[in-house]
């Protein structure tokens, strides 16, 4: 299922733990992303619905994630953020 609009999301997927091998996310209501990535503690994060996609854009440590808009399926509990799937916990 296509996640169309952001009350789609904010209902499905918000607030909700999200797993994706050994790191964990929360994409919170405020508009932040928390958690880890490969590993890493999220530093700094921003989130905001576009039309029909999901736009972020985050920062560990180590990494600094260029912004990007992508389309959000769901499938049962799978998450998928463009090409990247997550488990809903």
């Amino acid at each position: 299922m296509m996640i169309a609009n952001e009350q789609q999301f904010r209902d499905a997927v918000a607030d909700k733990p999200m797993v994706r091998g050994g790191d964990e996310i929360v994409v919170n209501a405020a508009g932040q992303i928390v958690g880890t990535l490969d590993g890493k503690a999220i530093t700094a994060s921003k989130w905001m619905w576009d039309g029909s996609t999901f736009c972020r854009a985050l920062q560990t440590a180590e990494r600094d994630f260029p912004s990007a808009c992508q389309n959000v399926t769901m499938d049962g509990r799978e998450v998928t953020f463009g090409q990247t799937t997550w488990t809903l916990k």
